[in-house]
């Protein structure tokens, strides 16, 4: 299974796949909870080298992608395991179906993985469940949120404070 959450850069993309990743729910339902960086590099022997050293937590000098898929297989050994993709670019779709066919061989009984991704054509390349897109606040839900953190449940009906706190709103 393989979640694509899309938006624009500095939206949040990240942000809440480290919170997922992150929950102690989630840490105990995974054996494995591995957390890559990609970029705008999709060289799959690099992502590949990448997870064993999360998944270790030792550095990875096999550069060969037969010895690459031998200690993958040793080090994933069909656990379930959450994997986050972090920040993909590749919209080279062979590259991503030979990915998917190698992590989901080593792949445990509900193993997911997770794909930041601004592009929904990466999207679309990558995941097999439909995309969680993020979008901006409208007005409204950002002045719900900004009054919420900036004054909790304890602000007085100070109308030149509202006026603003609203006008700070209206600039972000």
């Amino acid at each position: 299974m393989v979640l694509p959450i899309v938006g624009m850069g500095g939206i949040g993309k990240t942000t809440l796949a480290q919170l997922v990743h992150n929950d102690q729910r989630v840490v105990q339902h995974f054996e494995l909870v591995l957390w890559v960086c990609v970029s705008d590099k999709f060289i799959i022997e690099e992502i590949i080298q990448s997870i064993i050293e999360v998944a270790t937590m030792k550095k990875c000098d096999l550069t060969q992608m037969e010895t690459l898929q031998k200690e993958l297989s040793r080090v994933l050994g069909k656990k379930r395991y959450l994997l986050v993709l972090d920040d993909v670019w590749n919209e080279d779709e062979q590259k991503w179906d030979a990915m998917r066919s190698l992590l989901c061989s080593h792949a445990g009984s509900g193993s997911a993985i997770i794909v930041t991704s601004r592009s929904d054509q990466v999207a679309s390349i990558m995941g097999t469940l439909p995309l969680h897109h993020i979008s901006l606040l409208d007005d409204d839900q950002s002045w719900e949120l900004f009054h919420r953190k900036a004054f909790g449940s304890e602000v007085e009906k100070n109308e030149e404070l509202i006026s603003v706190a609203k006008n700070i709103v209206r600039k972000l």
